[in-house]
């Protein structure tokens, strides 16, 4: 089960506080024990989707169809049926297995009636990419740094083509004023202030989610990435726990296809990422949430000389970036599924 991890420039993770003051410089290259790539990229999933459309359209035994949505899903006797637009009672595609990664609104995982259950966080996150290069402004800027300020917090991620940075939405501000020309220009100046504005060459808003799928695997459906839970984007770990997902639905299927139990397969697989998302992915964004918005002035400074320790001390910064990089979570999920899919040798007579 030995696979690469994506992490998702280059090198280390950096932690700031009010004034923008470096405050933590957490290197990456502690990991190199851990994974030939001890790296972040940061891969828009745009880019990804069009890497991985390149290698399928070179599988022969692959088929791909756009413009063609789900409708629904159904349950038969040892497969599964989806029912396209135009669709009536018979269905498009019967198939024995499906890996349903349709998405946050998944018609998948409704019309198969599993609960979405979780909270919509009140905040909204502003999402603005500009081609300004804020490596001049800020010395020793890392390509993740994550600010710490009760008042203005936000996260500085560089892609290959520009910074991108997310802030929390003003409350009582509408999506409309949110994006804004002169919004985002006020944002983006409240992070480094220039003489002249901002090149923005795009801008977002995202509604911030903490859900989770009741089951991520009924008869022979599997659930994967939003389709299956969705977390705020601090930390990184929603594109990446949707990776994580393709690799153990994979090992899931292949056991049950060379002559496994479909059913312990599916409850394995079901088991298993259900409880990386609730334990490993939920529990760290909520807490990134909770400590980049602290207002308590004592338990930041105490969180600030937590980092600088942790920093300073490369056994602990190598545990730290393991549980932040989801590596530790990717090994974890690789044990429970090869415990899970272990063949039952029955007993002679």
């Amino acid at each position: 089960m030995n696979a690469p991890v994506v992490v998702v420039g280059m090198g280390p993770v950096g932690y700031r506080g009010h004034s923008r003051e470096l405050v933590a410089h957490l290197d990456m290259s502690v990991l190199s024990e851990d994974t030939p790539y001890p790296y972040r990229v940061q891969c828009e999933q745009s880019k990804l989707t069009r890497i991985i459309r390149r290698h399928l359209e070179r599988m022969p035994n692959v088929t791909l169809r756009f413009g063609a949505p789900v409708q629904r899903a159904e349950i038969g006797t040892g497969c599964a049926r989806l029912f396209l637009p135009g669709d009536t009672f018979e269905p498009s595609i019967t198939a024995d297995w499906v890996l349903a990664a349709d998405g946050a609104n998944s018609a998948v995982r409704r019309t198969l009636g599993i609960a979405f259950e979780g909270v919509t966080y009140p905040e909204r996150f502003l999402v603005a990419s500009t081609t300004h290069d804020f490596t001049a402004d800020m010395p020793g800027l890392a390509p993740v740094s994550y600010i710490y300020d009760p008042d203005d917090w936000g996260v500085l991620l560089r892609t290959p083509s520009h910074w991108r940075v997310l802030f929390p939405i003003v409350d009582g501000q509408s999506d409309e004023e949110a994006l804004a020309p002169d919004n985002i220009q006020r944002r983006l100046q409240s992070v480094v202030r220039l003489p002249e504005p901002y090149p923005v060459v795009h801008s977002t808003i995202y509604s911030v989610h903490q859900r989770l799928a009741a089951t991520f695997g009924l008869s022979r459906v599997l659930l994967l990435g939003d389709a299956a839970h969705i977390n705020n984007p601090l930390g990184g770990m929603g594109m990446n726990s949707g990776i994580h997902d393709a690799h153990a639905a994979v090992e899931a299927v292949c056991y049950a296809l060379t002559g496994g139990d479909p059913d312990r397969a599916v409850a394995t697989y079901a088991r298993v990422r259900r409880d990386a998302a609730a334990l490993d992915v939920q529990q760290n964004t909520q807490k990134n949430y909770e400590e980049m918005r602290q207002t308590d002035a004592g338990r930041r400074s105490e969180r600030f000389q937590e980092m600088v320790e942790i920093a300073a001390d490369p056994d602990r910064a190598r545990g730290y970036l393991r549980v932040a990089s989801m590596l530790a979570s990717f090994e974890t999920s690789c044990r429970r599924m090869r415990r899970g899919l272990t063949r039952v040798i029955p007993c002679g007579p």
